[in-house]
């Protein structure tokens, strides 16, 4: 595996050493070694000596291989087009072009072009959140196009598939369509409930499980289970478009062999212009970001 930083060795030595080498609970282990760089606990860096002791710890369990000899499964991505209905056409280019829209029950202001971003993307998806959203309360519903994509992608599946998920109101949709005993890798399952759940992805007993694409940049092997994947929510970060596309298909002994097909949204309307391909840049991410391919993420 291609590693992005020391944090990725904690989840193949758990699975190699069956927890032995480091424990089996990634925050405790994450504690000891690294230290938060931002005050919301998202970015952490080695502590002093930390990644040489980590480095000789692993050693004995890795294999170096040079980078051309590495065996390479190259996802195939399926385009769907959703359209957007006239009125949340509308209304996402309000946002997009004026940082404000309204809905059937207030006026939603973006303060600045980040926070509309991620407005857009709510509004691709089917809602946005309000002024005042507290606690995943307060959302404006503004069309189904999505709650359908994923009904024929329920209806249709034939294999294990992860559903990948950005919002709450994202999960919401998935547990009101497949039960609200979907399993789910992200924000809200413990470790404990993380573990389980892939390690009944990778028995096989699985038809879909849920993944914030958070959750699947960090070493995750979901190799045995399945290679089929469909995003909810398109990522706007290369990174974990390309981490998270990998991790059903990836090459191992005893792995599937099989390249991911994903299934992934393109919003159509009135006002999208024709998208431009998508280039891949040799790592597994994407040389060129394609705004109108990924809902239009950016604020033009």
């Amino acid at each position: 595996m291609r590693l992005n930083s020391a944090l990725d060795l904690f989840m193949p030595s758990r699975i190699v050493t069956r927890g032995k080498l480091w424990g089996a609970v990634l925050t405790k282990w994450r504690e000891q070694y690294f230290r938060s760089t931002d005050f919301m606990g998202y970015k952490w860096e080695p502590m002093p000596g930390a990644e040489d002791k980590l480095n000789e710890a692993i050693a004995p369990l890795m294999v170096m291989v040079n980078e051309n000899e590495m065996p390479t499964v190259t996802p195939t991505i399926v385009f769907d087009y959703v359209d957007l209905p006239l009125h949340a056409r509308t209304q996402y280019d309000d946002m997009r072009k004026l940082l404000m829209t309204r809905t059937s029950d207030e006026t939603i202001v973006a303060d600045s072009a980040a926070i509309a971003t991620g407005k857009l993307a709510q509004l691709a998806n089917g809602f946005i959140y309000g002024d005042n959203a507290v606690d995943n309360v307060n959302i404006n519903r503004i069309h189904d196009e999505k709650r359908e994509w994923l009904q024929d992608i329920r209806d249709e599946s034939t294999a294990p598939t992860l559903l990948i998920y950005e919002y709450i109101a994202d999960l919401q949709m998935l547990w009101e369509e497949l039960g609200d005993d979907l399993p789910i890798i992200g924000g809200g399952a413990s470790d404990t409930v993380t573990t389980r759940n892939i390690e009944r992805w990778n028995k096989g007993e699985l038809k879909f499980m849920a993944l914030h694409p958070a959750a699947g940049g960090h070493g995750l092997n979901l190799q045995f289970g399945g290679s089929d994947m469909a995003w909810i929510s398109p990522t706007w970060s290369p990174e974990m478009w390309g981490a998270d596309n990998r991790a059903p298909g990836q090459a191992g002994p005893g792995a599937s062999g099989r390249g991911a097909r994903v299934r992934c949204p393109r919003h159509g309307g009135r006002a999208q212009a024709r998208p431009r391909p998508l280039q891949d840049d040799g790592a597994g991410g994407l040389r060129e970001m394609d705004q109108e391919y990924y809902a239009a993420l950016a604020v033009a």
